[in-house]
């Protein structure tokens, strides 16, 4: 008996792991792509790797506020009676969870990292839908609670329907979750925020005393003593021209720029003849321009000009309920996940029922 139950425990553990990563990779898929404006979901084949890493990813906003919700319903148990602490602790740690559960995830898809637990974005939108954001925990109450039920008496009774009611009804309920908290993502994105200007920063210079500023095309003053002027050195040997010496430098005046005859000929004859390439060019571009506007658009671009202008605007509640039957993708996850959810329940009776102590 005790092999049989290590068997059981490990082939248990071994499936709810990978059961939770496939599961976590639909729900996240539906969430993606309801929040994108999809009516319909299709399943992406994805690596194993991505959906581990997914299933690691939702434990992960599920296991930060399990923690705080406990915390909370251990400090407001002791206000209750002896007999309604109990329940008070589990209402009170799962009403606290359903309420922060939704904020961070829809935090971690909005901001740039996904381990983002808050968003001051998120926050900023919900207060400016409080009617959307009632509907999403009212409707994902109706979820949660069935949920919740059906897994309790797969754990705790030793029914054999139990064991196929309490997946089927877990793999609908995450899809259906999924579903809406999509929805009240896409809501949220058609929240504009109120325009906020940014506040001019004023760059603070740092004053320097006693800097001394030196120009590196000075010539030093006792350049003009050690200076050697080129005519004064010995020549260059060239092979076709011979010894070559340099010019002499000076220092006191600067050069005087003489302008040739040639050009100064050709200024004074063509200052008053006007341009004809210029104004050729201006009208061959008035031209161009007259010969663009008489252009007119493909009938195919105007609809791909109207659709990119257009915005969908949002599936209701009762339309992203109805179309997710309708979706082939879904389907195939309520079925892969029921099957996963089938297996991991039978072995978790197998291992209650061999259980040695």
């Amino acid at each position: 008996m005790g092999i049989l139950f290590v068997i059981a425990l490990v082939a248990a553990t071994i499936a709810a792991f990978f059961t939770w990563a496939f599961a976590s990779h639909c729900a996240l898929t539906v969430i993606e792509e309801t929040a994108a404006g999809n009516r319909e979901v299709t399943l992406e084949n994805d690596p194993l790797p991505d959906w581990i890493w997914k299933g690691w990813y939702l434990a992960w906003m599920i296991a930060v506020w399990v923690a705080p919700s406990m915390f909370l319903a251990f400090i407001l148990t002791p206000f209750f009676e002896e007999r309604w602490r109990g329940p008070a602790y589990v209402i009170i740690a799962a009403s606290a969870f359903w309420l922060a559960f939704p904020i961070s995830l829809l935090s971690s898809l909005a901001a740039e990292s996904r381990w983002t637990v808050l968003h001051s974005g998120v926050f900023a939108r919900l207060v400016r839908q409080p009617g959307a954001w009632l509907t999403f925990l009212v409707l994902t109450a109706l979820i949660v609670i069935p949920c919740a039920a059906a897994v309790g008496w797969q754990l705790l009774s030793n029914h054999f329907a139990s064991v196929i009611v309490a997946p089927i009804v877990l793999g609908a309920g995450m899809l259906l979750y999924a579903r809406f908290a999509g929805r009240f993502a896409e809501v949220l994105q058609y929240t504009k925020l109120p325009f906020r200007r940014k506040a001019k920063t004023k760059r603070r210079i740092k004053r320097q005393r006693n800097v001394e500023v030196t120009d590196p095309w000075e010539v030093p003053e006792e350049s003009h003593e050690t200076f050697v002027q080129p005519s004064a050195m010995s020549g260059l040997q060239v092979p076709f021209e011979g010894e070559v010496v340099g010019y002499d430098v000076n220092f006191e005046e600067p050069p005087q720029v003489v302008q040739s005859t040639a050009e100064r000929t050709w200024s004074e004859e063509t200052a008053d003849v006007p341009d004809v390439k210029d104004d050729r060019d201006a009208e061959d571009h008035r031209k161009a321009r007259l010969a663009a506007l008489n252009i007119k658009p493909d009938a195919v671009e105007l609809e791909h000009l109207k659709q990119r202008q257009k915005k969908q605007p949002p599936m209701t509640w009762m339309e992203s309920l109805l179309t997710m039957p309708r979706s082939g993708g879904v389907i195939k996850m309520y079925a892969f996940m029921t099957l996963g959810f089938v297996v991991v329940s039978v072995l978790v009776r197998a291992v209650r029922d061999l259980w040695p102590f």
